[in-house]
């Protein structure tokens, strides 16, 4: 009541929007039996699957494992989904609208992503720590955002899945495209503001193609100790300790 008029129009059409486009997943649908929460899971997201080619070649076991830990996330024209510098550990998969990509205030947007896109992958993986550009909503979004922890818990649980993510780490894609466009842009920058702008941290080179994803890493050393949800990683972290 006390919010200016063009803010709380804002807000009740972000409500209204998210509610009546709602991807949020049921949660009765872990009561299913594996088969049927595949089948269900499957079906209600055929979308992300056929719509983003970073899934077409996943496991269906996997696939749903990914799916049920997927949070749906709304944007609206104008909203920031990140800025450059922000620390990140997620990605994040467009399924409609489409959103821009900025480099800075001098150079502006790079490029325009649109559903089926993906991106912030070299967060996911472990391979970088902060955001290299800003991602900004240039209409009504629905993205899908997967976490690192939630990625690991899932490869843990499927070993056979690595290959993809180390595939992922060094093929072609917006956010490879966008992170060399950073590197070679002519920005006077100090030698850690270099580094975060190419989407690394303080310390660490920018150039992570070669390295094992971290997160692919710890999953499979989870796999091998036996590890394969987050509870069991924080007993044994307890044991250790």
């Amino acid at each position: 009541e006390n919010l200016p008029l063009d803010l709380r129009f804002r807000t009740r059409a972000f409500f209204e929007y998210r509610y009546n486009h709602s991807r949020e997943i049921p949660a009765s649908i872990e009561e299913l039996s594996l088969t049927l929460r595949t089948e269900v899971a499957l079906h209600l997201y055929n979308d992300l699957i056929t719509t983003v080619p970073f899934f077409r070649d996943c496991g269906k076991e996997f696939l749903t494992d990914v799916i049920l830990r997927l949070k749906a996330q709304t944007l609206s024209p104008g909203d920031f989904l990140y800025e450059a510098g922000e620390y990140g550990d997620s990605m994040f998969f467009l399924i409609k609208g489409s959103v821009e990509v900025v480099l800075d205030d001098k150079h502006g947007v790079f490029a325009e992503l649109k559903e089926g896109s993906f991106f912030g992958e070299h967060c996911v993986l472990g391979l970088a720590e902060h955001r290299p550009v800003s991602v900004r909503a240039m209409t009504w979004c629905n993205l899908f955002c997967l976490t690192q922890q939630a990625l690991e818990d899932c490869i843990c649980t499927h070993p056979e899945a690595q290959e993809h993510f180390r595939r992922l780490a060094i093929q072609q894609s917006a956010e490879k495209t966008v992170t060399s466009a950073v590197r070679t842009l002519d920005i006077v920058r100090s030698p850690v503001e270099a580094v975060v702008a190419a989407g690394g941290t303080p310390g660490t080179p920018a150039d992570v193609t070669n390295i094992e994803p971290p997160v692919v890493t710890r999953a499979l050393i989870r796999a091998k100790k036996g590890l394969t949800s987050t509870s069991d990683k924080t007993k044994s972290m307890g044991a250790m300790v």
